[in-house]
């Protein structure tokens, strides 16, 4: 008869004969936490007193250093999980143990629970405990925010819950093994083995894919199933919040509510296996005969593939060392598993039908990146099913743009665009799609042959990355190329599009129509003059800017740029961040070039010979014959003025216009020197 208060004593018991686990924990949490935050602390009075005006901030950031946002304690946490699991049920790798406990009258069930508590109560208890002395020892050094505070006690919960994610996962590998290497090779193997499948299609689609967009990774980031995975990406999002002052309750419950659900079912498998594990398992490698050659096989193969890439790229693209790394990767692998399975290295024989299987498999999934036999670089939707997308050119003047989230977190500018840019002409992207295919296509041609670069510089590319809007709501990334000078009608299509011309820059973002907050400064590299008229200034930029297009501005030079500057206050805080937006101005802006010649400012910077002392002209390539050519004669001046354009303008122009090969520093009369690059094609023969 099964003893009403068996939980309780078995519990009890559980506890003593895990005593060590405590003490291992406690100290653990003692050196990670108080000592620690002891240290950055008394390193902060040490190079600031307190009447410092960063002395608080300098506090709060090494408190929070320690209980918010520290990876070391989720690294420490992860083997604390490991530890209680493994230990809670190590019984089970000998075999009298595990008959000692079944003649014990206790429930298997009431068992389970008991050593899943116990793990619970070790890790909970001495971290709470520790925290608590950790928030009293910042206090003596003057630290009171709350907030702070609260989310040391948010980071608690999460790493709590996490600790129960893994601790659910290495208990299902403690019950599907039966020695301790095994176990710690199975719950490793569990934890990372998503994330690493996910990392091998990410490196192969970056390797063999030359339209593959990083943009995509989001999909290999979004982990399902591995909690180290899940939580790798809630500290990149909690750590984000916390520089931008915003709240970290969103990202809190989407992955809070997540990992619990992981925790109940890992749980609810780690139990049934429990339930269902032979008694004569212990000392096996593997306690379910069933399982072994599958888990073998899943493991073998991403392995197998990784090596085949590796021997691939290691030698520039060699196809026969492909296949030799993924021989010797399936030799390898195979052995090394049946030599653990049975430890017996005549094992390394056995089971030579997997040896096929894998093979088979790995040269399926290799050959499909490695000759792109879906044809991933040749994609082209199905016009019926796009709903729209958005396009972001790699141009010049939107590179030197910042660009913000709604909540003004800095985003690069094909983030911005893709994520703004809402495109709903259908025939449009799908125009793109088929331009850029067959750019890629012609490519490929010409990439084997002595033609590839006199191709390229014959014809003005285009690049950049596109997203294809489903109408399932999928959003499809690539890198394109667009043969500019046959589809320059395309590309003017494009400008012309209210949704792309309203929103791939931030010039018509809300933050820019705070005029009485907004500083405009104009820069033609020699002169800086600030707008007076800022409201009428930017209204009619805005409005000559909404008339760019490709074929009217693609040999056009800016005369010099703007720079927008606005204060603005963002995070729960409320502190002020001072935002930069950088523009082209060019003479051909009329509205806007009307407003600054009425405020006397002139944007027009055209040396002639008369300014100039000299030109030195620099090769990049040097030798004794070939060094600085100096240019003094006035008709040699003027060809070279009339043929380069100013590197700063370049900079902002609508797509770079200079060649390589040559530095220009023209050295003025007035002392000062300014820096030219050749227009493309233009070299003058003399300086050839």
């Amino acid at each position: 008869m099964t003893s009403k208060s068996s939980f309780w004593v078995n519990l009890k018991l559980n506890a003593k004969r895990r005593t060590w686990n405590l003490a291992v924990f406690a100290i653990g949490f003692f050196f990670m936490l108080p000592v620690t935050l002891m240290v950055g602390l008394s390193s902060v009075k040490s190079r600031y007193i307190p009447e410092d005006e960063y002395f608080v901030e300098a506090i709060e950031n090494a408190f929070r250093g320690v209980m918010v946002l520290n990876p070391f304690t989720v690294f420490i946490i992860t083997i604390f999980a490991m530890i209680a699991a493994i230990h809670g049920f190590s019984y089970l790798y000998s075999k009298k143990k595990v008959d000692m406990y079944l003649s014990v009258p206790v429930k298997i069930e009431a068992r389970f629970l008991a050593i899943f508590v116990n793990s619970i109560i070790m890790f909970v208890v001495p971290y709470l405990i520790f925290l608590l002395i950790s928030v009293v020892i910042a206090g003596t050094y003057g630290f009171t925010n709350t907030y702070i505070i609260k989310l040391a006690f948010i980071t608690f919960g999460m790493n709590t819950i996490y600790y129960i994610a893994v601790y659910a996962v290495t208990t299902i590998a403690v019950m599907l093994t039966g020695t301790l290497p095994v176990t710690v090779l199975g719950a490793c193997t569990l934890l990372a083995y998503e994330n690493a499948v996910k990392f091998i299609v990410m490196i192969m689609c970056g390797s063999y894919f030359s339209t593959y967009n990083s943009l995509t990774n989001k999909i290999f980031l979004n982990t399902w199933l591995s909690p180290i995975g899940i939580f790798a990406k809630y500290y990149t999002e909690v750590s984000e919040a916390v520089y931008y002052e915003q709240s970290i309750m969103p990202a809190v419950f989407k992955t809070g509510i997540h990992i619990i659900i992981l925790c109940i079912v890992f749980m609810a498998v780690a139990f049934w296996l429990y339930k269902i594990r032979p008694s004569e398992s212990s000392q096996k490698s593997m306690a379910f005969k069933k399982t072994k050659t599958t888990i073998k096989r899943l493991i073998m193969i991403p392995s197998v593939i990784i090596l085949g890439v590796a021997f691939d790229e290691a030698v520039g693209r060699s196809i026969p060392m492909a296949v030799f790394g993924i021989i010797i990767g399936i030799l390898l692998t195979h052995a090394v598993i049946q030599a653990i399975y049975e430890l017996d290295l005549r094992a390394v024989l056995k089971d030579k039908r997997s040896i096929i299987y894998v093979g088979v498999i790995t040269a399926a999934v290799f050959s499909i990146f490695r000759f792109d036999i879906l044809g991933y670089d040749k994609y082209i939707p199905n016009q019926s099913k796009l709903s729209g997308g958005a396009v972001s050119f790699n141009m010049p003047f939107i590179q030197n743009g910042d660009y913000y989230s709604d909540n003004f977190r800095y985003l690069s500018f094909n983030e911005y665009s893709l994520n703004n840019v809402e495109i709903d002409d259908t025939s449009l992207m799908y125009d793109l799609a088929v331009a850029a295919a067959d750019c890629q296509t012609e490519m490929e041609k010409m990439e084997d042959t002595n033609n590839y670069y006199e191709y390229q510089e014959e014809y003005r590319f285009i690049s950049g990355v596109i997203k294809y809007t489903m109408a399932n709501g999928k959003n499809v990334y690539r890198d394109i190329r667009i043969n500019a000078e046959r589809n320059a009608e395309l590309l003017d299509r494009v400008f012309n599009n209210e949704g792309f011309k309203q929103n791939y820059t931030m010039l018509y973002n809300d933050v820019l129509n705070d005029y009485d907050n907004i500083i405009v400064l104009f820069s033609n590299h020699i002169n800086d003059c600030y707008v007076e008229n800022v409201k009428d200034f930017i209204e009619a930029y805005k409005k000559d800017f909404g008339e760019i297009n490709y074929s009217k501005f693609k040999d056009i030079n800016p005369a010099g740029y703007l720079r927008f500057t606005v204060d603005v206050y963002s995070g729960e805080l409320g502190r002020k961040r001072t935002l930069s937006f950088d523009f082209p101005m060019f003479n051909e802006f009329k509205n806007a070039n009307a407003v600054l010649k009425a405020e006397g400012i002139e944007i027009n910077h055209k040396l002639s010979p008369d300014d100039v002392d000299v030109i030195k002209v620099y090769p990049y390539e040097r030798d004794e014959e070939n060094n600085t050519i100096e240019i003094t004669d006035k008709n040699e001046l003027k060809q070279i003025l009339d043929n380069a354009v100013l590197r700063e303008s370049d900079r902002f122009g609508l797509i770079y216009r200079s060649s390589s090969g040559y530095d220009i520093c023209v050295q003025l009369n007035s002392g000062e020197e300014e820096w030219y690059n050749f227009i493309e094609g233009a070299v003058p023969d003399f300086i050839k």
